[in-house]
């Protein structure tokens, strides 16, 4: 009989440290970097100097989504500022052009 890849040691690893990483999170020691933690992306999850941050600063009271079907890549309302990778590509609810991003594929 074959053992199914994703279990044995290393998944029981896996698990063991997802679980971890969760409960540090909802014990208060958050930062914002759940996800980078469990995705192992280390440059990624807190601002500081040399990290890729994409942070998003928007006004809660007044986010909208205003895409329509005829209008889907018109711009929502109560976003201020975005920063993709460390670059500025939203400045005062306007789009820079800037097209900053990355694809982040899995790490086995």
């Amino acid at each position: 009989m074959h053992r199914h890849p994703g279990r044995g040691r290393a998944a029981a690893s896996r698990s063991r440290n997802h679980r971890a990483t969760k409960r540090r999170h909802q014990q208060g020691e958050c930062d914002g970097s759940l996800a980078a933690d469990i995705f192992s992306l280390p440059d990624r999850g807190r601002i500081a100097p040399g990290r890729s941050a994409d942070l998003v600063i928007f006004d809660a009271e007044d986010l909208s989504d205003l895409a329509t079907f005829d209008d889907p890549t018109r711009a929502p309302s109560g976003v201020h500022a975005v920063w993709v990778g460390g670059e500025q590509v939203v400045k005062d609810g306007a789009y820079l052009g800037r097209r900053n991003g990355t694809l982040l594929s899995a790490r086995h």
